[in-house]
């Protein structure tokens, strides 16, 4: 996630990732991390928690590590517009 480019195909396309290189590489280094770790932390959850938790564990990490990212990725767009809106 760290490495990819902008693009419509792959990564967190939100239309103000897609406008701003900066939010795109922010957020991508910050979401990627957290995806490779919160990953970890899934799998190894698989192995502790009982077989009928995993769907839930894994469901549970997809969905909110996505929402963080569109959060975050908002929340960045929302602070760079605010910084060209002060030099103006």
């Amino acid at each position: 996630m760290i490495n990819i480019k902008p693009n419509w195909f792959i990564g967190v396309r939100t239309p103000w990732t897609l406008s701003s290189n900066h939010v795109w590489k922010q957020t991508h280094l910050v979401f990627g991390r957290l995806w490779f770790y919160g990953g970890i932390a899934a799998t190894a959850g698989i192995f502790i928690l009982p077989d009928s938790m995993g769907p839930a564990l894994i469901l549970t990490f997809v969905l909110s590590t996505s929402a963080f990212a569109f959060i975050y990725s908002y929340w960045l767009y929302r602070q760079e517009q605010h910084k060209v809106g002060q030099n103006q």
